[in-house]
């Protein structure tokens, strides 16, 4: 498929997660639920969205379409970087294979 610019492309929502947005909208203790999830955002500090925080700590704010206040930059390669060192810290500097960087090999003369 080729994205025409300009041209806006919907996201769509897999069988499963569908399955589980329509049981969560379903079920009795959803106000309840948004209501604990406000609070806990409240108490986050969080009020613009998308705010991006790891283990707590703030990483970037998305509003109004631009990327704000990221100080470990806003390509993707940025973000799985924090996302990796986040998880090393955590885990005895051990890193899934996504975030492991391969060997670069030296170059010889034929």
């Amino acid at each position: 498929m080729r994205m025409v610019p300009g041209e806006k492309k919907e996201a769509k929502i897999p069988d499963v997660a569908a399955t589980k947005i329509m049981s969560c909208i379903a079920d009795p203790g959803k106000d309840e639920m948004l209501q604990k999830d406000l609070r806990n955002t409240a108490a986050l500090g969080v009020q613009k969205s998308c705010t991006i925080k790891v283990e707590g700590k703030y990483i970037c704010l998305r509003d109004g379409g631009q990327w704000k206040d990221c100080p470990g930059g806003t390509n993707p390669e940025d973000f799985k970087a924090i996302f990796c060192a986040a998880f090393a810290a955590k885990n005895n500097g051990r890193m899934p294979r996504v975030c492991q960087v391969p060997r670069k090999t030296p170059l010889t003369a034929p």
